[in-house]
């Protein structure tokens, strides 16, 4: 914060000081549930507040979007040393990388047409926009890359029967459409669907993943016609196979080994973030001989970023100590499996914003906050809940590594009871509409999205089209 602004923000939350200071807190409800204006608190750190909290006067502050949790920087004063009087919110700006790893293209070309601006419609400082020294922390897109990408999200089954027609209908539209890759964001074997959550179905949660999921994803990319589809699945809370955390680990190998399944078809750990392409490759192409799960884009071009070790995360991002001689190339896609949009919607407060899209302004929080989960604490079963999606969830707040957005995405995909969109995110600094936020719908209400890339110098935004298809 202080790099990225050129002021001060050292001093304690509770130092007694009527001249403007700066602090740097985290935003606390002074109760459960949705927060008010008027009933705020501002949590200090440990190593410049002793962790103190004071209560937040939002008075003279004319613009803010906040939500329980939220790291902040806040200019004003502290006459009494009990209340901060706020006069702006600065948002804590994305980490910047070198500037050889950027999309130089993407630092001067403005976004497209649909994506407005809301915090970052000002350049004054009672908007709280910070410009960090290097415009984009994100990673090159080559210009000679080319792909397609289906996203369809759980629930695949119709809510009296289980037997995955809408699943199957994905596999049809990926057979007629042939993406280069598909990501399935669970639920897959659904905690609320009546016979799983009455406990009235006949086989074992695992059978059913098995044979109905696994054995019918494999089967497609058996199909010679389909070897260079790639399907990445994604668990959920709701999976009565899945540990129902937040940071959510992969499916277990063995329900894979047992079916024998494809190796084009692999998993991702909940949230997690893929590079497909990069190094001037185009995604599909099929490198070496091929066949079975060895050829495509299987062996070589999809690359995890975030979902498997730090030391992984870290030798592929050039982030740590491993070095990694470079940051990667390619489309850097990201994915979320709960509904973090909805719980935004529910607790988030705002102020002055004027016009905007709403959606997209949320989304950028998770950009601004750097983190696929900034809500603290996670909200209860009565905020936000959904008959389709849950509301309540169990983050594991001590796994932030594996909650950290280390990597800024090109797209961000995170499933919502949302209509389905894609929408370019709102959020301060030069980030303002650079990243593409997607809601795939629910494939049980017949939705599924298919994102194209094409090959091209100008700005990746203009290069990505965004199509709805109907199951």
């Amino acid at each position: 914060m202080e790099r990225a602004t050129g002021q001060d923000f050292s001093a304690s939350v509770a130092a007694v000081n009527p001249e403007d200071i700066g602090v740097v807190g985290r935003v606390v409800g002074e109760a459960e549930g949705k927060m008010s204006d008027t009933m705020l608190l501002l949590e200090g750190s440990i190593g410049r507040s002793d962790g103190t909290s004071v209560r937040l006067n939002l008075q003279r502050c004319p613009l803010f979007s906040l939500f329980p949790g939220q790291v902040i920087g806040v200019r004003g004063s502290n006459p009494s040393g009990l209340a901060f009087q706020a006069r702006e919110i600065i948002h804590a700006p994305p980490v910047s990388l070198p500037p050889q790893h950027q999309d130089q293209t993407t630092a001067t070309a403005t976004a497209t047409a649909t994506a407005t601006t809301t915090l970052s419609s000002s350049s004054s400082p009672q908007a709280g926009v910070v410009a960090p020294a290097s415009a984009v922390d994100q990673f090159t897109c080559p210009a000679d890359l080319s792909c397609t990408v289906l996203v369809a999200s759980g629930p695949f089954t119709e809510p009296n029967n289980v037997e995955y027609k809408k699943l199957h209908a994905v596999l049809d539209k990926c057979r007629h459409l042939k993406p280069d890759m598909v990501i399935l964001v669970g639920p897959f074997v659904d905690l609320h669907h009546q016979d799983v959550g009455s406990g009235g179905m006949v086989d074992s949660f695992e059978h059913v993943f098995k044979t109905k999921v696994l054995q019918p994803l494999s089967d497609f990319c058996t199909d010679p016609t389909n070897r260079d589809v790639v399907i990445r699945m994604m668990y959920t809370p709701r999976d009565a196979t899945a540990d129902p955390i937040i940071p959510q680990p992969r499916p277990h190998d063995d329900l894979f080994e047992d079916v024998n399944c494809h190796l084009n078809v692999k998993t991702m750990a909940n949230p997690a973030t893929i590079a497909l392409g990069g190094e001037g490759r185009t995604l599909g192409a099929t490198s070496g001989g091929g066949g079975g799960g060895g050829g495509g884009v299987a062996g070589a071009l999809d690359r995890s970023l975030l979902d498997d070790a730090d030391e992984e995360m870290a030798k592929s991002t050039g982030h740590g100590t491993g070095g990694g001689g470079g940051g990667p190339t390619g489309l850097v896609v990201s994915a979320v499996g709960y509904d973090v949009i909805k719980h935004l919607a529910s607790l988030e407060i705002n102020r002055g914003l004027g016009g905007g899209d709403r959606i997209a302004r949320l989304a950028g929080h998770l950009v601004a906050q750097r983190c696929f989960y900034p809500i603290f604490p996670a909200p209860l079963d009565s905020v936000g809940a959904d008959k389709d999606h849950d509301a309540s969830v169990m983050v594991e707040h001590d796994s932030f590594l594996d909650l950290r957005m280390a990597v800024v995405p090109h797209i961000l995909i995170a499933p919502s009871v949302f209509p389905p969109s894609a929408k370019p995110i709102e959020m301060p600094g030069p980030l303002n509409g650079q990243v593409l936020y997607v809601n795939p719908g629910s494939a049980s209400r017949g939705h599924a999205v298919m994102l194209t890339l094409k090959k091209g110098t100008m700005n990746f935004m203009e290069r990505l089209t965004f199509e709805q298809l109907a199951l």
